[in-house]
């Protein structure tokens, strides 16, 4: 007979009979065993002062958690993998403005179930099987169109299989049971639906989801800390999830706090697994099953399309670039073997929705891929200049690709050039839908679309290229170009619905802030009034918008960098 209780009843707070196995395990039919090692009973006994910093860490700041290591059991198999006997409960110090103090355990349960009443402690009229499922309706509807990398059914049978266990009331946790969570694939997929809350949470307006600020602090905490505890083996063994979480987490982080280091680091590591899986390469994707695949080809090229607009921007080295990949690119935009990623059976499906969609995605990948080595090949056609070398062919390149850029949005779809209803369809519900993700698409392609051609006359201007790409270097003259650019930038914000601006999150927000600074330097170094003129008016324009965003980097406007996770 065993001396202390079996894992699983240690785990599930029950008394164990200590038999083996015990008859808790043989009812339930699990696995038991004694591996954990029995912890003192008493008073804890405090650590010295001058005890390592490594067993003592203080929160700080956001997702940031501080432990004790206790002993630790044998080292498992990876299917059975358990975690450490940790202190049950941890305290995680929000910064401002959270103002409600959340808990976390360190085992895979209590995340659960603290983060079960976290929620009901914010939305106590709520259950958390409704709020999560609204986010996959609110993703479906305003994030979904320009980043395409969910299966839809699948998420919401995760969201049933972690949150609907039991009858839960609103505002109560007591009879919604802690799912099972002891292997490394129901972390990551408890990892993978809390992260996508996160992100949309992020993201939307009051009106949308109330007290979306602490839910995306408490959903967000908890993804992190799932994903900590099986953070090594899924940087072995990656797939689709590992990207996801990680995209959504830095989304989460930049829309919610407005600081860039922790989202690039996230958004990085998520970029170095698509290298380290080889998406760029066609076979690659040959291994995986038909959903994985597509929803890989889609986040590959959503990632691509992410490290263009940060070497546009020159926020960072770019990562994902054909010259430092072992093998050539060649993924395709549209896989063989597609299947519908969104519910066939729901109503807004109709119509060829989804494809709809996905073509508008591509459109959006080549507007930054293609804008991307515009600007590239500008400032290598300058160092082939200065350098003193004939650059006659490198200038044929550079004018062929501006051309290209230039023709871009001539290849604008239908749907996205007019909000028309339907001739074959009445004014409905399906229509209003659409029309709302369709707006959401459109506004990203063309406001992204102007803040490039802003970028390239910006980098024209710096490199001394204007005159070589048929452009007049006079100051107004160049001037009066960028408040053209600025006119038609403006213009898509106003004609868009409000909400298809806050949903697209700092990224938004950051190209009306790039498009502003433009402005205001033309209010400083023209002489000519009438260009002042435009140039205030425009400049008051995006003030307004920027104010009604409520951007978090707002007050770090000087040094705040562009996040593309999910432009």
């Amino acid at each position: 007979m065993a001396s202390s209780v079996c894992d699983s009843c240690k785990r599930r707070k029950v008394k164990c009979d200590l038999s083996d196995p015990c008859s808790n395990c043989r009812i339930s039919q699990l696995h038991c065993q004694y591996t954990a090692v029995p912890s003192k009973r008493g008073r804890k006994r405090r650590p010295p002062r001058n005890q390592d910093r490594d067993t003592q860490i203080e929160p700080a700041g956001l997702g940031d958690i501080g432990i004790s290591q206790r002993e630790a059991p044998r080292t498992p198999s990876v299917r059975e993998l358990q975690l450490p006997s940790f202190p049950r409960t941890l305290r995680v110090i929000p910064e401002p403005p959270f103002t409600v103090p959340v808990s976390f355990s360190s085992e895979p349960e209590g995340v659960f179930s603290n983060l079960v009443a976290d929620v009901a402690a914010i939305a106590p009229n709520d259950e958390i099987a409704a709020i999560v499922h609204r986010c996959l309706d609110l993703f479906v509807q305003y994030l979904f169109p320009t980043c395409p990398i969910i299966h839809e059914s699948t998420f919401r049978s995760l969201a049933a299989l972690y949150f609907t266990r039991g009858h839960s009331t609103p505002g109560s946790s007591v009879s919604l049971q802690p799912p099972e969570l002891t292997e490394t694939i129901h972390k990551k997929e408890f990892a993978l639906i809390t992260g996508l809350c996160a992100a949309v949470a992020s993201v939307m307006p009051e009106f949308l989801m109330p007290h979306q600020h602490l839910l995306t602090q408490s959903f967000l905490n908890a993804s992190r800390i799932m994903l900590r505890m099986y953070c090594d083996y899924d940087l072995e063994y990656p797939d689709s999830s590992s990207l996801l979480i990680r995209l959504w987490h830095s989304a989460a982080l930049q829309n919610s706090t407005g600081k860039a280091g922790a989202a690039w680091h996230a958004l990085g590591e998520a970029t170095l697994l698509a290298q380290k899986l080889r998406l760029y390469e066609e076979s690659s994707l040959s291994r995986f099953s038909p959903i994985e695949s597509q929803t890989l080809r889609a986040t590959f090229w959503q990632l691509f399309a992410a490290d263009k607009s940060a070497a546009a921007f020159e926020d960072r080295p770019i990562v994902l670039h054909p010259l430092l990949f072992y093998g050539d690119l060649t993924l395709q935009d549209i896989g063989n073997q597609n299947i519908p990623l969104l519910d066939v059976r729901q109503d807004h499906c109709q119509f060829g929705f989804e494809d709809r969609l996905l073509a508008g995605f591509r459109l959006k990948c080549r507007v930054w891929s293609l804008g991307g080595d515009l600007i590239q090949q500008i400032k290598l056609y300058s160092r082939q200049k200065t350098d003193g070398l004939d650059a006659k062919v490198e200038l044929a390149r550079l004018t062929e690709t501006y051309l290209r850029f230039t023709g871009l949005i001539d290849d604008l779809p239908q749907w996205l050039q007019s909000f028309e209803a339907d001739p074959n369809a009445s004014e409905t519900d399906t229509f209003a839908y659409q029309r709302s993700s369709f707006w959401v698409q459109r506004s990203n392609i063309l406001t992204s679309y102007h803040c490039l051609e802003l970028l390239v006359l910006q980098r024209c201007i710096k490199y001394g290229t204007l005159e070589d790409m048929g452009l007049s270097s006079q100051l107004l003259s160049v001037s009066t170009r960028k408040l053209e650019i600025v006119r038609d930038f403006v213009r898509e914000l106003h004609m868009a619905p409000f909400v298809c601006l806050k949903v697209q999150g700092e990224a938004s927000v950051e190209r009306i802030r790039h498009i502003g600074s433009a402005v205001l330097e033309i209010t400083e170094t023209v002489d000519d009034n009438n260009v002042k003129e435009r140039a205030n008016v425009l400049f008051k324009k995006l003030l307004d918008f920027l104010a009604r965003l409520n951007s978090k980097a707002s007050d770090e406007l000087a040094s705040s960098q562009p996040h593309p996770a999910i432009r």
